[in-house]
């Protein structure tokens, strides 16, 4: 059995590559399968392993494969994207080769963060740098996604290590509580603290340092589920989830929501929240939609004397001429709170510099300028104002929730009662690989906030997410042909 052992362990340092690629697909696929994580554990043995044994001549390219591959897998929801019916007009061939592109690029550009590990190691201190392996990982995965932001760049957006789509930390789910004390950086920390452990263990059978070691991070895991914020009763929250796709036109949604939001306020909520972009209550503000559905939802709005009523969508800032995506807070005071979407989704929200140059470059220039012209949002620096009563959410818009910091510096900055998350997954056709992720990411930011998460989704049903890690169901209370309405209170019933 050992020379077998030596012999398999003698293969893989003379083909570092292949181990990488191997390793990579086991990360990856626990990300998204959660029946892989057997394989992502023997995965994590196997990049210790390499990182150790591989000449340091072969650890970049092999560490790069490992990330690029993890991220590959992470980020194939992109497929989800086609047919690509939002936009306008491509052949089929065309959307698989833009899909295929952005997607291959993304992870390119994350697989970075195998480069950046690889020189970290080399220079880190000889002593026993083995157990700063997790740092250095971690640390690698952030310096990763800064990478990203930086080649992602265009009008509206700014460097960031937000992107944190294939971190260590999101394959420990079962080590949530860890997240209070860092998010996912946390617990990917600990999680790979768990399986250096294990693995100097294995190979050097160090009783003592085990024993030591491994207490000493099960203490810091019943410290943490002691630590975390318990699960808090919500207030009566009204959600609207909506199945509107990306081409159903505003008046459709407009005449839908008119009806849901009718039977929302004659259930006498304390909040009744819109999905991302639903655009219905500053409606009366513009004239596209004519005169009869502005006074509608004037109307509406002012019926909701005794409920906070939240809605977003696209328009313009009044001071910097800039298109943003904003939250409206119509409070029961009559006073407007507003929130801007500060972390755009490239492709989607904004176009990247560099890739409208590839694109003109080769000669689809006439898509540059469409893309350009039609996904022209600007990240904005706008959030609920400080002197905003608890009961005022604030709000963490869609795509930033994949940041790990973002609950936390929202509540840092000013505390509420709970988060407002909207989101719309218009733009994809049922991305169940994303589903997964972002609940992970939902879960770690509500416990590292200790702040509940409300959400509530268009092409996604909302849930609530405890500062504890449990994930709550909304109750439905009513069904339409475009979504339907759903409480926290599974009592609420329409007049």
């Amino acid at each position: 059995m050992r020379n077998k052992l030596v012999s398999v362990c003698g293969w893989l340092i003379a083909h570092p590559y292949i181990a990488g690629a191997l390793a990579g697909l086991g990360l990856g696929s626990a990300l998204v399968w959660p029946l892989a994580t057997p394989l992502a554990i023997v995965s994590l043995f196997l990049v210790i392993f390499l990182i150790e044994r591989a000449p340091l001549t072969v650890l970049p390219v092999t560490l790069v494969l490992v990330f690029g591959i993890k991220s590959l897998i992470a980020l194939s929801w992109f497929w989800s994207a086609y047919p690509i019916s939002w936009l306008f007009e491509l052949a089929a061939s065309t959307q698989y080769i833009s899909i295929f592109f952005y997607w291959t690029t993304a992870a390119l550009w994350l697989s970075s963060g195998g480069l950046i590990l690889a020189l970290l190691w080399r220079y880190s201190p000889l002593g026993y740098r083995r157990f700063l392996l997790p740092l250095l990982w971690v640390l690698a995965e952030y310096l990763g996604a800064v990478v990203f932001s930086i080649l992602t760049a265009g009008p509206g957006s700014y460097i960031t290590g937000a992107f944190s789509f294939g971190h260590v930390g999101y394959l420990f789910p079962y080590l949530t509580p860890i997240a209070v004390w860092g998010g996912a950086y946390a617990v990917g920390l600990i999680g790979l603290l768990f399986a250096v452990v294990i693995y100097d263990y294995l190979t050097t059978k160090h009783h003592v340092r085990f024993g030591l070691l491994l207490g000493t991070l099960l203490v810091l895991v019943v410290g943490s589920v002691m630590y975390q914020a318990p699960a808090k009763t919500l207030p009566t929250v009204v959600a609207i989830n909506t199945t509107f796709l990306a081409a159903t036109d505003q008046e459709t949604r407009q005449a839908a929501l008119g009806e849901m939001m009718e039977a929302a306020v004659n259930m006498q909520p304390e909040y009744i929240i819109l999905p991302e972009d639903a655009r219905y209550l500053y409606a009366y503000k513009s004239d596209e939609l004519g005169a009869e559905m502005a006074v509608e939802a004037w109307q509406i709005l002012h019926a909701t004397n005794s409920a906070i009523v939240i809605d977003s969508g696209r328009t313009t800032d009044e001071l910097t001429g800039d298109i943003v995506a904003r939250a409206f807070v119509w409070s029961t005071s009559s006073t407007i709170y507003t929130a801007d979407k500060q972390y755009l989704v490239p492709q989607g929200e904004y176009m990247p510099s560099l890739y409208a140059f590839v694109l003109r470059f080769v000669g689809l220039g006439v898509v540059a300028d469409a893309l350009s012209e039609t996904i022209n949002y600007s990240a904005s620096r706008r959030v609920v104002a400080e002197d905003a009563a608890p009961q005022i959410p604030n709000m963490l818009f869609c795509f930033e929730s994949v940041s790990p910091l973002a609950a936390k510096t929202l509540i840092a900055n000013r505390s509420s009662d709970f988060i407002v998350h909207p989101m719309s997954h218009s733009w994809f056709n049922e991305p169940r690989v994303v589903w997964r992720q972002l609940e992970t990411m939902l879960r770690y930011q509500a416990v590292f906030s200790r702040t509940p998460i409300v959400s509530v989704g268009n092409e996604i049903r909302g849930q609530v997410y405890q500062p504890n890690g449990d994930v709550e169901t909304y109750a439905t209370i009513v069904t339409f042909p475009f979504g339907t309405i759903d409480s926290t209170n599974s009592s609420l019933v329409t007049n």
